[in-house]
């Protein structure tokens, strides 16, 4: 079984993995599932407007993830990305 300090390790290493490094990454939640067979990692980052001419690119957006980490493996078994309900499997 990983320790909750190794699944907040792989969801950390995972969102690198999909988006490349981010800025002001943290840990926002964390739970074990009522069958103890996935740990559910969130962490946010802060995301610039790209639009440089844009008022928005003044003030950085907040992005979530939630990453679910198989209990034995290690493994990502998905991703949701906050807000917006999208799961990647």
């Amino acid at each position: 079984m990983i320790t909750i300090q190794e699944a907040i390790a792989i969801a950390q290493k995972s969102l690198t993995a999909i988006y490349g490094q981010q800025n002001d990454v943290q840990v926002e939640e964390y739970a074990i599932d009522s069958a103890r067979q996935h740990w559910l990692v969130t962490v946010s980052f802060s995301v610039r407007s790209q639009d440089e001419n844009s008022i928005a690119s003044l003030i950085p957006e907040k992005k979530w993830k939630t990453f679910s980490i198989d209990v034995a493996t290690g493994d990502v078994t998905y991703m949701i990305a906050g807000g917006a309900g999208e799961i990647l499997r």
